[in-house]
């Protein structure tokens, strides 16, 4: 998105809910581009860096108003600039994400599992959204299993969250509003992640560990896959052998790539365990570093791994050298 020009007959539009200390969501199509100064006149230099669409950050100061835009001062890792609010017709760049709602797990009496709740700021609304497992499910083994519900994973704009439900038949994946007034199954599936415009998810394809007992060959390959989340049907991104397994997945904060980590048992693959990127469409996949839990950093450049002997390291995306953090 080039440099905003002014319009001597454009009324700037306020920003809705944004607030000096809150977060910040990028909801414009194009690149947000970042100033020295509010403004764009010469005093007020465009920064090398941009902001992606869905990229979150903190607001720091703000609204200034300058050339016929509302402008606030942000920070998100190293960058640190000044971005107008929305176009010169009012239409938003920016979106407050705090919905202030709490989405918690706690013991409800006579359950033999954790429930999810959904809460209001001030504590009214409490609802309970999960009451029990689905109709139809049996335990294949005498084994004696609990259920759990994972913890809420807000999207990018706050309106709705995912969360894990399992059992030892497996995990599945729910989509509900903020609210807590809808939920429904999407995937069976574990380990989701939102892109950062908040319209697809990725996840690790799930698996029954029991049933791996007498080798994985004979199951199908945990790969990773994305899918739209109004959508029915996710596609694998990754294309691997019956004992490749894609977790923890971590999108780009552009959202053209995606770190996962990845195992294997030795048995059928000869993927080498440790984080991978590949394209959120498919293809460009590569091995960056032995370890897991990648986490990309703000500006897209690098991706923290944890590694073995409880070591940190800091990959560069470009030409894979690792730095060691501690």
């Amino acid at each position: 998105m080039e440099s905003p020009e002014p319009s001597p007959t454009a009324t700037p539009a306020a920003p809705v809910e944004l607030a000096v200390g809150g977060m910040a969501q990028v909801i414009a199509d194009e690149r947000l581009v970042v100033r020295s100064a509010p403004g764009t006149g010469s005093d007020s230099t465009i920064l090398a860096d941009r902001l992606y669409e869905g990229q979150r950050a903190r607001l720091l100061e703000g609204p200034v108003t300058e050339s016929g835009y509302e402008w606030w001062r942000i920070k998100v890792g190293r960058i640190e600039g000044w971005v107008a609010a929305a176009d010169q017709a009012g239409v938003p760049w920016l979106a407050s994400v705090s919905n202030g709602r709490i989405a918690f797990v706690r013991d409800v009496p006579e359950s033999d599992a954790g429930e999810l709740f959904v809460m209001a700021p001030d504590g009214s609304e409490v609802r309970q959204l999960t009451d029990g497992w689905e109709d139809g499910v049996t335990i294949r083994l005498a084994l004696q299993c609990s259920e759990w519900v994972g913890p809420a994973i807000w999207s990018p704009d706050g309106a709705r969250f995912l969360f894990e439900r399992g059992w030892c038949e497996g995990i599945s994946i729910y989509l509900a509003d903020a609210k807590g007034s809808t939920a429904r199954q999407i995937a069976v599936a574990e380990s989701a992640a939102w892109s950062p415009n908040g319209r697809r998810i990725a996840f690790g394809l799930n698996w029954i560990w029991f049933l791996d007992a007498a080798g994985c060959t004979d199951t199908p390959a945990r790969e990773l896959l994305v899918m739209d989340v109004e959508a029915d049907e996710p596609e694998p991104v990754t294309s691997h052998g019956p004992c490749f397994w894609a977790t923890a997945p971590s999108w780009s904060p552009d959202g053209r790539w995606i770190a996962f980590a990845s195992s294997d048992t030795g048995e059928g693959d000869s993927t080498k365990p440790g984080v991978y990127i590949v394209g959120s469409e498919g293809g460009g996949e590569r091995w960056l570093a032995a370890g897991g839990a990648p986490a990309w950093s703000p500006d897209g450049s690098t991706i923290l791994v944890s590694a073995s002997n409880w070591e940190i390291l800091l990959i560069n995306v470009a030409d894979g050298r690792a730095t060691r953090m501690g």
